[in-house]
């Protein structure tokens, strides 16, 4: 997928129009190795966030068990991005978000006052964010820790932000197994609504 469109089996289905989660749902439904399935989704890195939240509600509602987000990193490696839903979220769950200022803020998924982390030098403060974000999900006994992007902002600094926090060695543990989405921009510090 791109920013412009999710492509599924050779069909293109385009994110303007009306309801491109439904549709993208309806060209998902019936075909083979979704239902039940951890689904592969390759996103660039400059799809808005919030698109490819879309396409992973898209998945969920064709009846996926789970996605695996594959995006450049910005190394030019390819990764790998584990993303879930659970019907009731611990309210303990860590939440990360990048704000259209290119801030990060973190908090828990029931609300608290959230961390805010200022932009850095050349983007994110990815180090000072997703140290946050793994103290954060290290303090609380849940298979899931959220994601999040303002408006406007691209896939690949989120991607980023979640990799980081998985993979980076301070700050503890990342017990999280998967990481879940949020369809809609969360108000930092309040309680968030997941996929």
């Amino acid at each position: 997928m791109d920013d412009n469109a999710v492509t599924v089996n050779g069909t293109r289905i385009a994110f303007d129009g009306p309801n491109p989660r439904s549709r993208i749902a309806t060209e998902l439904s019936g075909k083979p190795k979704i239902a039940g399935e951890n689904v592969p989704l390759v996103a660039q890195r400059n799809a808005k966030a919030a698109r490819v939240a879309i396409a992973v509600a898209a998945l969920k509602d064709a009846k996926a068990s789970g996605v695996v987000v594959r995006t450049q990193k910005r190394d030019n490696a390819t990764g790998e991005l584990p993303v879930g839903w659970v019907d009731a979220p611990v309210a303990c769950s860590a939440v990360a978000m990048i704000a259209k200022d290119v801030s990060i803020s973190v908090w828990t998924v029931g609300g608290v006052v959230a961390r805010r982390f200022a932009k850095g030098m050349a983007g994110p403060d990815l180090t000072l964010g997703s140290d946050a974000f793994r103290k954060g999900a290290s303090t609380c006994d849940s298979p899931m820790a959220y994601v999040a992007g303002d408006e406007g902002i691209q896939w690949g600094l989120v991607f980023d932000l979640a990799l980081a926090a998985k993979e980076g060695g301070e700050g503890g543990a990342f017990r999280a197994q998967k990481f879940g989405l949020v369809l809609d921009p969360p108000v930092p510090g309040r309680k968030v609504t997941p996929l």
